[in-house]
């Protein structure tokens, strides 16, 4: 998916939409672990070229950054790595198991039917802006619906999230055969995210 097939300019200089550092923290923590010393350098080159003069070390996951700091990430990504849909997912998938935050909020659910709910608390707590609902539970067919208002980044974010709901329903769940899929999107002509999870 081309980067420049979408007008990102407004996200990188949008101050107003942020996020808590932890999910960056996270994502930098994971390709420690992953990319080569000379990769990382690049991939730090190339944020700054998206007017993120940050030190990724530094990153603390409680204070709030711009979004447009995540999708400058995501993007040096696609364009040092040559990362697609497939890795992207992938890297949401890892983020939660990563954050403190994370771990920290999973530990006091105690039903699927609390974490489901909680969700939207969640979602506030990580981002200022975007309305997360839980439409749906069905546990006899075992899936549950998110849908996500008012939250337009990037498809590539889209694929970011399918993985990083994937984890967390994961945890919840207390399973690892879960799937994540996005069914309906803005970017294809919806009024709004959709995300469906199975188990």
């Amino acid at each position: 998916m081309k980067n420049k097939q979408f007008d990102i300019s407004n996200i990188f200089q949008d101050q107003n939409k942020k996020v808590k550092g932890a999910c960056a923290k996270a994502i930098f923590n994971y390709l420690k672990a992953k990319a080569s010393e000379d990769d990382l350098k690049k991939i730090k080159e190339k944020i700054q070229s998206y007017g993120f003069n940050i030190n990724l070390d530094k990153i603390s996951p409680v204070k709030m950054y711009p979004i447009g700091l995540e999708l400058a990430i995501i993007f040096s990504l696609s364009e040092v790595l040559n990362w697609k849909e497939k890795e992207i997912k992938e890297l949401g998938r890892n983020v939660p198991k990563l954050s403190f935050i994370v771990k920290f909020f999973i530990k006091y659910l105690i039903s699927l039917e609390k974490g489901y709910k909680s969700s939207p608390i969640y979602w506030k707590t990580h981002f200022n802006f975007g309305i997360l609902e839980t439409p749906e539970i069905n546990k006899k067919e075992k899936y549950l619906i998110l849908v996500l208002k008012d939250f337009s980044i990037h498809p590539l974010y889209c694929k970011f999230l399918e993985g990083y709901f994937e984890t967390m329903a994961g945890f919840i769940l207390g399973k690892r055969d879960v799937s994540c899929n996005e069914t309906k999107c803005v970017y294809r002509g919806d009024n709004y995210h959709e995300f469906k999870i199975q188990w």
